[in-house]
C-alpha cells in the first residue's frame, strides 16, 4: 500500500509529493493486466495518476481499464487526467451517508477552506467526463445493500441530513447503470 509522508497528510494548500514504486505498477503493466490502486485523497491520486501514466508510456495499449479505488477527493483537472488516461474510478456512494458526516468535518471550511468537501465521491463529474463509474460499496466497511447506495449517490446526504456536495448527484437511473451494467466494464478485459 502506497501510504504519503506525514508532512503531506497534513498540508493542505501544497501537499508534498510522494513516489510511487514505480515497479509496482510497470510489473502489471507488461503482463498486460489489470491495476487497481487505492488512493482516497487528491495528493495520493496525484502519484497514482503518475504511475500509471508512466506505466501506459513504457508499456502502452488499449483499453486498459486500471482501477483507482476510492478516488475520494478529486479536482476537475484530476477527472479530466482520469478521463484521458482511460482509468476506472471506483468511489463508494454508501460513504456519502454512512461516513459523510465525519468526511464534512474532516474537509470541512474549517480544516480545509469551504470548497474541498464539494470535491468529495464526485459521480457526476466522472459521468459528465465519460467515464466507467461501477458502483460499489467496500464492504464490510459499510453495508452492501446496493439500493442503498444507488438511494445515496441520488439524495447526497450524510445520516445527519447534511448535503454532501449535492451538484455530484446522478439519476436513479445512472445510478442504477452503475450498480448493475458498469461493474462488469471495470473488470478485466
Amino acid at each position: 500500500m502506497l501510504r504519503l509522508p506525514r508532512r503531506a497528510r497534513q498540508q493542505r494548500t501544497a501537499p508534498a509529493r510522494a513516489r510511487a514504486d514505480p515497479p509496482l505498477h510497470h510489473r502489471g503493466a507488461p503482463l498486460r493486466q489489470q491495476i487497481a490502486t487505492h488512493a482516497v485523497g487528491d495528493a495520493a491520486l496525484d502519484v497514482v495518476l503518475d504511475a500509471y501514466e508512466e506505466a501506459q508510456r513504457l508499456h502502452p495499449r488499449a483499453d486498459v481499464r486500471h482501477r483507482v479505488e476510492h478516488a475520494a477527493v478529486t479536482s476537475d483537472a484530476q477527472v479530466a487526467r482520469i478521463a484521458r488516461l482511460g482509468l476506472i474510478p471506483v468511489p463508494q456512494g454508501r460513504f456519502l451517508s454512512e461516513i459523510g458526516d465525519g468526511l464534512l468535518t474532516a474537509l470541512g471550511p474549517v480544516r480545509s477552506g469551504p470548497v474541498r468537501s464539494q470535491l468529495a465521491y464526485r459521480m457526476r463529474s466522472f459521468l459528465d467526463a465519460g467515464v466507467v463509474l461501477p458502483g460499489s460499496s467496500d464492504a464490510p466497511v459499510v453495508a452492501s445493500d446496493p439500493l442503498l447506495g444507488i438511494a445515496d449517490m441520488v439524495n447526497r446526504r450524510t445520516a445527519s441530513g447534511a448535503p454532501i456536495g449535492p451538484h455530484e448527484a446522478v439519476t436513479a437511473r445512472s445510478s442504477a447503470t452503475t450498480s448493475s451494467a458498469w461493474p462488469r466494464t471495470a473488470s478485466p478485459p
